[in-house]
């Protein structure tokens, strides 16, 4: 008996299977999971991770937040310097306006186009109604917007802030609080990543996160243990997957003790020490040095097949197996030569009797019987062997009444041959 264990990976609800650490199932695939984020849990201002443009930027450790705290009647924007750009850009944040002397309530988001420079997209809330406009080198162009909702902010309210804009499609979208607001059409750029402005006030932010950058560097999946106690000895085995790389890294590994150790695979090869194992891992690390890419593992298959052991006992025997064509016929006339379209089988796995003499030869009349059955003298033509049925001029007119050209075949004699059974 042999036995195949096979493992194949090609759908979202395959990929989703097994341990999931910082990828995702979607698309039929297994990619790095999207949401890189900068919750300011440390000071992003001391490694470059956020750079003040212009305003009096600083980190509040106690409550670990972002704070421009400028508030002379001036325009102020920074940028996350740590997030690459993007031809989409797709960040949220959360916000609050602590002081406004200005009155004006002139907070918002930022969109950097070109680096070190206040040069992009300023979305912001300016005197209960939110603006969208251009900024090149600090300097402000107004531009055509649809708005959508009002939804003016306060003094000391919590707001949640979402900025959508794709370079591609030149389209863009804010939501206040989970609601779209204001939306635009532009094609000024080309690229973009998050930031923040304000004017007049003091507002800090914080939670920030890029929905479309890749939120670690390298992520895993190890997939549902497999297990090999079944496997006596293993015949051959293969591993092999399809993939899109996008110039990142996709390391498939497989461990035979339950993860203590593991061995890097050949995509195609076959299974590493995978010989008297009894359970088999398989671990999917992608990684990318591009936090705009994601490598894509698009299938994953895992094949073992066992070598095949007889279990039978006693003395194995050959026996042949031979087909025959039974014609139809009438007792008294001409015979015919129309043949039956499902012809008897005899093989090793039947039990019955067969003429010994009609093997190879088709035959006028010829039936095959279960031993229990045949319990009477059977009559067959002796003269009916032809060589070519459908040749009449072979086919012997013949008497029912005449005894001489039919010949009694006993049950037990040398006429018969017994096949299959025991």
């Amino acid at each position: 008996m042999s036995v195949s264990i096979r493992d194949l990976d090609t759908t979202t609800a395959d990929f989703a299977e097994g341990t999931l650490t910082d990828v995702v199932a979607v698309n039929d695939g297994l990619e790095l999971e999207k949401g890189k984020l900068d919750d300011y849990s440390t000071d992003p201002l001391t490694n470059n991770r956020f750079t003040g443009l212009q305003g009096t930027w600083s980190y509040d450790s106690t409550n670990q937040w972002l704070e421009q705290t400028d508030s002379t009647t001036a325009q102020h924007f920074g940028a996350q310097t740590g997030f690459a750009f993007d031809t989409k850009v797709d960040f949220e944040f959360d916000m609050k306006i602590e002081s406004d002397p200005s009155g004006r309530i002139h907070s918002g988001a930022f969109i950097q186009t070109v680096a070190g420079e206040i040069t992009g997209y300023r979305i912001t809330h300016l005197d209960n109604r939110w603006a969208f406009s251009k900024w090149d080198l600090g300097s402000e162009t107004s531009l055509n917007q649809t708005s959508h909702n009002t939804n003016a902010i306060t003094v000391g309210q919590d707001v949640h802030i979402r900025v959508i804009h794709d370079f591609v499609k030149n389209t863009g979208e804010l939501y206040v609080n989970d609601s779209l607001t204001i939306s635009w059409s532009d094609s000024s750029y080309s690229q973009g990543r998050p930031g923040y402005h304000s004017y007049g006030n003091i507002t800090h932010y914080d939670n920030l996160v890029a929905n479309n950058l890749i939120k670690v560097n390298t992520g895993t999946r190890q997939s549902p243990q497999l297990d090999l106690s079944a496997v006596n000895d293993v015949a051959s085995s293969s591993i092999s997957w399809t993939e899109t790389l996008n110039s990142q890294t996709i390391t498939i590994e497989t461990s035979i003790d339950g993860g203590s150790t593991w061995d890097t695979c050949t995509n195609g090869g076959s299974i590493p020490n995978i010989s008297g194992a009894n359970t088999l891992d398989v671990r999917q690390t992608l990684s990318t040095t591009d936090t705009t890419l994601t490598p894509v593992l698009e299938s994953l298959e895992v094949d073992i097949d066992t070598a095949v052991v007889n279990e039978d006992t006693g003395v194995l025997q050959e026996t042949e197996t031979h087909t025959f064509y039974p014609f139809k016929f009438n007792d008294t006339g001409t015979l015919g030569s129309t043949e039956d379209n499902s012809p008897l089988m005899v093989s090793q796995q039947d039990s019955g009797y067969f003429n010994a003499d009609a093997e190879n030869f088709y035959t006028m009349v010829f039936e095959s019987f279960d031993e229990g059955k045949l319990i009477s003298d059977i009559e067959y033509n002796q003269e009916g062997w032809i060589t070519n049925p459908k040749n009449t001029s072979q086919w012997k007119k013949i008497d029912e009444n005449k005894e001489n050209l039919w010949t009694k075949v006993e049950k037990n004699t040398a006429n018969w041959k017994k096949v299959g059974g025991e």
